[in-house]
C-alpha cells in the first residue's frame, strides 16, 4: 500500500469510523426525556425550555465538527449519481467493517478501481467539509 497523499488522511479516515459512535451521542443528545419531572413544587421545577435547550445542546470540543463533516459528506454523496453504491461501500468498509475496499467492490458489483475511486473521494470530501468546518 502506498503512503498517503495527504498528512490529514488517516486523521479523516478515523473520523468516518468513529462516525457511528458520535451519531449516536449526537442522538443521545438531541432526544427528549419523555418521563414528567416530578417534584412538589408547582411547575415540576423543571426548564420551560425543553425543545430550545434539546436544539442547542453539541458535542464537545472537536467531535462536533467531525460529526458535521462526516454528515455533511454523507449528504453531498447521497447527490451524486453513484451515490447509493459509494455509501454501501463505506458502510461495508469503515462502519460494519465486513470488507476490504476490494471484497467491497464484489459487494456492490463494481470493478476494483471504481471502489477505490469512490473510497478516495469521500474520505476526501470528510477532510475538506472538516477543515472548512474548522475555519469558520
Amino acid at each position: 500500500m502506498s503512503s498517503p497523499r495527504y498528512g490529514w488522511w488517516s486523521y479523516a479516515k478515523a473520523m468516518v469510523r468513529a462516525y457511528p459512535q458520535l451519531h449516536r451521542e449526537y442522538e443521545q443528545l438531541h432526544s427528549q426525556k419523555v418521563t414528567a419531572n416530578i417534584s412538589g413544587m408547582p411547575g415540576g421545577g423543571g426548564a420551560s425550555r425543553t425543545t430550545e435547550d434539546i436544539a442547542l445542546r453539541r458535542l464537545p470540543g472537536t467531535k462536533q465538527a467531525e460529526h458535521d463533516a462526516v454528515a455533511k459528506a454523507i449528504e453531498l454523496t447521497k447527490g451524486k449519481v453513484y451515490g447509493k453504491d459509494a455509501l454501501k461501500l463505506i458502510d461495508l468498509v469503515f462502519w460494519k467493517q465486513r470488507c476490504t475496499v476490494t471484497g467491497a467492490a464484489a459487494r456492490i458489483n463494481c470493478s476494483k478501481t471504481t471502489a477505490f475511486r469512490y473510497h478516495r473521494e469521500f474520505i476526501l470530501l470528510v477532510g475538506t467539509c472538516f477543515f472548512e468546518k474548522m475555519e469558520n
